[in-house]
């Protein structure tokens, strides 16, 4: 969902989510989630924090300016996951070659169970001493 949305936003930059044995293309995004926490409340329902780190790398030809350039796009553009949920506690990071962009995005989700929890009651009795 989040290289779904990386996708709209820039459509001709490469978008990895598996370090790359020769390296990463440049210009290219890299994508990979940091953790996930989650509470339960008293019916079950869980609260889960996804959190997630995008990594640009810009082109050779001129890298700072790349840099600046996509750090104001991403905090304009990257804000939410459409239909899904909304993107909180944005931080962004430029190194010597990229930028690093982590956030989290919280959700309330509800597991499903795997067995159900009554099953149905054979009844084999009668009455005692005949009665």
């Amino acid at each position: 969902m989040i290289s779904d949305t990386l996708y709209q936003h820039w459509p001709g930059i490469p978008i990895y989510r598996e370090n790359q044995e020769g390296g990463f293309e440049e210009p290219s995004f890299y994508i990979h989630r940091i953790r996930v926490n989650h509470t339960k409340d008293f019916t079950s329902w869980q609260n889960r924090t996804y959190s997630y780190q995008v990594v640009y790398f810009p082109p050779e030809l001129k890298p700072n300016e790349a840099l600046d350039t996509m750090a104001e796009q991403l905090q304009s553009n990257l804000t939410e996951i459409p239909g899904y949920a909304k993107i909180i506690n944005p931080n962004l990071t430029v190194e010597e070659d990229h930028l690093s962009m982590t956030f989290d995005i919280n959700i309330r989700a509800y597991p499903e169970e795997k067995d159900p929890r009554f099953k149905d009651m054979n009844y084999k009795g009668g009455v005692a001493d005949g009665r």
